[in-house]
């Protein structure tokens, strides 16, 4: 597993930029229902390629592997459906 791990130095903190990426994930959630609200939780996985750049972030034709954790929350409360 690769992590991008990218600290606001102060040399980029001032930096200004704009980037595409085109994205390709896969992803494995599991939902579980309790009392009106509705948990999901699961894993994302994929990758990443720079297509333009004008940042001195990330650089035109980057490769970037990525994992995240996914939770979340939604209740009736919250103005979700609780289905």
């Amino acid at each position: 597993m690769a992590v991008l791990l990218a600290p606001m130095s102060p040399v980029l903190a001032p930096s200004v930029g704009e980037f595409s990426m085109v994205l390709s994930s896969t992803y494995n959630y599991t939902n579980l229902k309790q009392n009106g609200t509705v948990f999901t939780a699961g894993g994302l996985q994929g990758s990443a390629a720079v297509t333009s750049s004008s940042g001195p972030l990330f650089h035109h034709g980057q490769s970037l592997l990525r994992s995240c954790v996914v939770f979340s929350e939604r209740s009736q409360e919250d103005g979700g459906d609780g289905d």
